[in-house]
């Protein structure tokens, strides 16, 4: 547990997450720092937008940069203990040394949004 809120925390100085919620979507901005992959796809560092659509905790995620339509993956709201400090992007190290986004935190609240790989 401690490694992952080292993770977290190091994870926020090369990522940063910007939040519009709604009750059934929602979308965000996030600008990676460095590489990530998800659902297949390598995601070079910049700017991306995220909307979800929910249905009951499970959601449909697109992650786009411009126009382009980069991935959809499913994911779950999962509801935490506490609120998160900030807003964060969540990775994994792969053993290739790439990193894996995982889930996304928002500031304030205790649901995350975990994504299926």
């Amino acid at each position: 547990m401690k490694l992952s809120i080292v993770r977290v925390l190091a994870v926020m100085i090369a990522l940063t997450l910007s939040l519009s919620a709604a009750a059934d979507g929602g979308k965000t901005t996030i600008k990676l720092f460095q590489g990530a992959s998800l659902n297949g796809k390598t995601l070079p560092a910049g700017e991306y937008k995220v909307k979800w659509q929910r249905h009951s905790a499970e959601a449909d995620v697109t992650f786009s940069q411009g126009k382009q339509e980069i991935t959809t993956v499913r994911g779950k709201f999962v509801e935490r203990e506490q609120p998160s400090r900030y807003s964060a992007v969540v990775t994994r190290a792969n053993g290739d040394g790439t990193e894996t986004i995982t889930e996304l935190r928002f500031e304030g609240k205790k649901e995350v949004l975990v994504l299926n790989q």
